[in-house]
């Protein structure tokens, strides 16, 4: 089989002000490789380059055999879902029996989970086998277990795999090497994800130590230089003429010799050999110059409501769907509680949330209300709201985006921002209103490592309600004290129960 290869590609979109990509050489081997880097730095866009969704402006790429992209999001069911149920060549049933996927699935596609709709389109393009496979964030929107489910099913592929996540525990496993992707370019390492974030830290330990002596050296000749002139200075002011008698043809004759015989040029070449070094030092201190830190932000402020109960919801049993239900009891959300919800997938989750924001429709105050998905038409509006407003409004949003742990040069440089990149900026939006209550439905989805750890510390230090639906265990822990757990659920009628702690 042979490789996917890279050849001094360069690409930029048509609003970008820099490349994404410039003269990228590179070549992928068979197996997993995972492609790592922070939000909106171009993930995406190397998969659909690999798979030939997107040419680049100056190189080629060379793909082995049928690239297919399996993008971030679900809105419809997949092409040939409806003949992979039914197939049994190649891995069909073993797939759809790691996935749990189910026959009647294309017929309830609206009501699937986020979580579902992920794994129907995974098991399809195992299922097709093409020869490169890319995909982007596999385990979005799934619990632990379904996570587990997943790196099994794509552990089976023997073609060339390109896979796009920020879970650490997928990337360890399936992956034989990372591409990590930065602002000073595209850089191969061994391993999975820790392995590659541990050689990572000994390439910037051994790059700042290089700058430093280099820094120090650079020093030390411009001091060098320095003196040289200076004693130069002296000895052309030794060797002027300027001050003899007219008559002391002796003395003018000295110093015509000295001249001529070069001694008041020494200083001069040598000068000009130190000044060359130092050119030289300072161009690879340039190339090691340590990288650029990013600016904090803002502070995203939410303010806590003076009504002490935002929300009190009936026990219900709300139906899922036919034969599926989730049993509530009185819900209450007060003005200074923080809660989260939990619950493997297809259990009622998103559901529950609609209701609670419908209920709250006629609420007078800020409510933030962040789906699991953004649409396409919705990204779209989100961009045109933010390019709409003022430059002062602009600037309160985009430094609240930066304290989400992302570049705003990134933003206003491309036309399509990345799904992480979307949510960032229609959460900044939103926070400039002050929200007494702020519901997120999987906040972490499409979120770097880094920013997940912005958003986390960003929602710690915000004063109002919060309502997380999350499977990160740690993200809830650190920031919510009250449990909605939805467990339950039999064969013939499932019947999901929640329970408050």
């Amino acid at each position: 089989m042979s490789n996917l290869i890279f050849n001094n590609v360069t690409f930029s979109y048509d609003t970008g002000h820099t490349p994404i990509m410039k003269d990228v050489t590179l070549t992928i081997d068979p197996g997993w490789t995972g492609v790592v880097g922070i939000n909106g730095i171009g993930k995406s866009t190397f998969l659909k380059l690999a798979t030939g969704l997107l040419h680049p402006l100056h190189g080629s790429i060379t793909c082995p055999g049928t690239g297919l992209y399996c993008e971030q999001r679900t809105d419809s069911p997949p092409d040939n879902f409806e003949s992979f149920l039914c197939s049994y060549k190649r891995n069909a049933p073993v797939v759809r029996d790691i996935l749990g996927i189910e026959s009647d699935w294309p017929e309830r596609w609206d009501c699937l989970s986020e979580g579902e709709r992920k794994k129907a389109w995974i098991a399809v393009s195992l299922w097709l086998d093409p020869g490169l496979l890319a995909v982007d964030e596999p385990t979005n929107h799934l619990d632990i277990q379904s996570r587990k489910y997943v790196a099994r099913a794509l552990s089976f592929y023997r073609g060339i795999g390109l896979i796009v996540s920020h879970d650490r525990y997928i990337l360890d496993l399936l992956c034989r090497q990372c591409v990590f992707m930065s602002d000073t370019g595209l850089v191969v390492r061994p391993g999975g994800i820790t392995d590659g974030k541990r050689e990572e830290k000994r390439e910037n330990e051994t790059r700042t130590k290089q700058y430093r002596v280099l820094k120090k050296e650079k020093a030390k000749i411009e001091k060098e230089i320095v003196r040289i002139r200076e004693s130069s200075r002296s000895k052309l002011k030794k060797l002027s003429k300027k001050g003899l008698a007219g008559k002391d043809h002796d003395g003018r004759f000295k110093r015509n010799i000295a001249r001529l015989t070069g001694k008041d040029g020494t200083g001069g070449k040598l000068t000009r050999k130190m000044d060359s070094r130092s050119r030289h030092i300072g161009k690879k201190l340039e190339n090691l110059k340590p990288l650029h830190q990013r600016k904090m932000g803002k502070r995203l402020e939410g303010v806590y409501s003076k009504k002490k109960t935002l929300l009190f919801l009936q026990s219900r049993e709300i139906v899922l769907y036919r034969d599926r239900s989730l049993v509530i009891p009185d819900l209450i959300i007060g003005h200074k509680d923080r809660i989260s919800l939990t619950g493997v997938n297809g259990t009622g989750k998103t559901t529950l949330v609609k209701q609670i924001v419908c209920e709250l429709r006629e609420f007078n105050e800020k409510i933030l209300y962040l789906k699991q998905e953004i649409t396409p038409a919705d990204a779209g509006t989100i961009m045109k709201e933010f390019h709409a407003m003022s430059k002062q409004e602009r600037g309160t949003v985009l430094s609240y985006f930066s304290r989400l742990g992302s570049e705003p040069e990134n933003l206003l440089g491309t036309e399509e921002p990345s799904p992480g990149e979307i949510r960032k900026l229609f959460f900044a939006m939103e926070m400039q209103f002050s929200p007494v209550l702020v519901i997120l439905d999987e906040p972490t989805n499409h979120l770097d490592m880094a920013s997940i750890e912005c958003m986390e510390q960003a929602l710690m230090d915000c004063n109002s309600a919060l309502l997380l639906v999350s499977h990160d265990e740690y993200f809830l822990e650190n920031l919510t004290d009250i449990r909605w757990n939805i467990t339950g659920g039999k064969k013939t009628h499932q019947r999901f129960i929640l329970t408050v702690k």
